[in-house]
């Protein structure tokens, strides 16, 4: 049965089940502080805390340490019946070089988790999907932002509402 088809407490408690086996199998690796969880209406999202953890900067090959996270949440997650959607994302850093904008990085870094998982460790792609976001839509720039706003408000401005006024991107 699909994960969709399991009532809302047994979706998250197979979802709970697979954080912690991904958990305990990063921190067997002393991997255990490069990822953090949430249980979203969408399902389990699992973030790398650090885009140096997966990728050099401005890079989207894989590193070894970043290989062996993937490993240790492929293994948990290609279990699940679930749809998986890897998302890349950048930092604010201009980029130079091989990608023409930080969109087309965090695509690539997205397709190249993406590829990881289809040819090393055979998650079936029909099961996937891949997107890329500029750095404006990473949870760290917009908690930078949000504190920027506050900051030169007092706490009563809000993003994006005062960020023109701030010379902040919108």
């Amino acid at each position: 049965a699909l994960l969709r088809d399991v009532s809302e407490d047994g979706q998250r408690s197979v979802l709970q089940g697979a954080q912690q086996e991904i958990q305990r199998s990063l921190d067997q690796e002393g991997l255990g502080d490069t990822v953090r969880f949430r249980l979203e209406s969408r399902g389990l999202v699992v973030t790398i805390v650090s885009d140096r953890v997966l990728f050099e900067p401005g890079q989207a090959d894989l590193r070894a340490e970043g290989r062996e996270v993937v490993d240790k949440l492929a293994a948990a997650i290609g279990r699940l019946p679930n749809r998986l959607s890897v998302e890349g994302h950048t930092d604010n850093v201009p980029i130079s070089g091989r990608y023409p904008s930080n969109w087309e990085l965090s695509t690539a870094r997205a397709t190249t988790v993406l590829r990881e998982l289809i040819e090393r460790h055979h998650v079936d792609p029909g099961r996937l999907s891949a997107a890329g976001y500029p750095h404006e839509r990473s949870r760290e720039y917009q908690n930078m932002i949000a504190e920027k706003v506050r900051a030169a408000t007092g706490g009563y401005g809000s993003w994006p509402h005062c960020s023109q006024q701030l010379g902040l991107p919108q």
